[in-house]
């Protein structure tokens, strides 16, 4: 992701320099919702592109699965690559809040932010005991799928 497509849009249309934040959350937004032209403009409008630490933005709760419409999975993978904590949090009926903070890469839980490879092998870590458990499904995608 070299292009950074939604905090240009940002800049264009919202005549506003986004913090370096503000780029990467405007830039999960643009490749989450396949454009910013999909988000809602008021929405959009309301967000502290500027803010260095924590913004948010509510977006409608369509497609936000893990496949078939993998609105859920692309989140956590953009959150992951881009480095940046994302929340989820209810707003309103077909709405959900996602609230960013700017993280680091590093070790500290608190303040960094793992990169996609890391949070892979700390689920596989964590979670070995589905597969020692001997359940079918998880023991044949393991041992086939692992980073």
């Amino acid at each position: 992701m070299n292009k950074h497509y939604g905090a240009q849009w940002v800049r264009k249309v919202l005549k506003v320099a986004p913090s370096p934040l503000g780029v990467k959350a405007a830039d999960l937004i643009y490749y989450l919702l396949d454009g910013m032209h999909h988000a809602r403009y008021a929405s959009i409008c309301k967000v502290e592109w500027t803010n260095p630490q924590h913004m948010e933005m509510s977006v409608d709760l369509n497609h936000m699965a893990t496949v078939d419409f993998d609105g859920l999975t692309r989140l956590v993978f953009l959150a992951h690559t881009l480095c940046v904590r994302v929340e989820l949090h209810s707003s309103g009926p077909g709405l959900i809040k996602l609230f960013f903070s700017e993280r680091q890469r590093g070790d500290d839980r608190w303040t960094c932010h793992p990169t996609l490879n890391d949070a892979v092998a700390t689920f596989h870590k964590d979670y070995d005991f589905l597969e020692e458990a001997g359940h079918p499904v998880v023991a044949a995608v393991s041992s086939t799928s692992r980073l």
